[in-house]
């Protein structure tokens, strides 16, 4: 299809010959639709001139006279904003809706496709990754995710571990975001949530960070 004409007063001539200041393509009233070369000489009554006068100058027209050209048909035929092929990011997982993993899981049911035929491409989340707590993933291994904010424990009252780091001590604690591994063996997952008053913190407090702020 030919562009919208940018300037129909260029009153032609039948006998003087138009120079195409750009390259274009045009559609005729025969159906034919030909493209014409920038800088091709035509006279004012080929079909091409007279169906798209926009892209032609007189021949020896100076270079000012070119630009102004150029200039009018900018003005009436701008760019279209390019599509995107490419799909919008998925929303942003609020911690409070995420859960991570604390080891490496091979497939939707641990170590099979979820179906029991290995021949199915297991699906790999490494530890550290956050996937919604209600997907199948998270759902079927239960015991290699944690929730990244534990119980109610509300943002401001929050640090995240940015390690995973064990304490052993001579009486078993119960901190919110804190795992017992054995009688007085404890544990604090990285990416989880801790309250700031927690032991760990106490000991090591390089190892925390503020949550995100609030997804908008």
């Amino acid at each position: 299809m030919s562009p919208r004409a940018a300037n129909k007063t260029l009153k032609l001539d039948p006998s003087v010959t138009y120079v195409a200041w750009q390259s274009f393509a045009v559609d005729l009233p025969d159906g034919t639709s030909p493209v014409v070369k920038q800088g091709s000489r035509l006279r004012g009554d080929n079909p091409c001139v007279v169906a798209a006068p926009h892209n032609f100058v007189p021949d020896g027209a100076s270079r000012e006279e070119v630009t102004e050209a150029a200039q009018a048909f900018a003005a009436t035929n701008p760019l279209p904003a390019p599509e995107s092929s490419f799909p919008p990011p998925p929303p942003l997982l609020r911690d409070e809706d995420a859960a991570v993993a604390i080891r490496d899981v091979n497939s939707l049911a641990g170590d099979r496709s979820g179906t029991g035929r290995l021949e199915q491409a297991p699906l790999t989340v490494k530890a550290g990754e956050r996937l919604p707590k209600d997907h199948p993933i998270v759902e079927h291994n239960a015991a290699a995710f944690r929730p990244v904010v534990p119980g109610a424990l509300r943002r401001e009252n929050a640090l995240v571990a940015t390690t995973t780091m064990m304490l052993i001590t001579e009486k078993p604690i119960d901190e919110i975001g804190v795992y017992g591994l054995g009688k007085n063996e404890h544990i604090v997952y990285s990416g989880t949530w801790v309250a700031r008053d927690c032991s760990f913190v106490k000991l090591h407090p390089t190892h925390f960070r503020a949550p995100a702020p609030e997804p908008a």
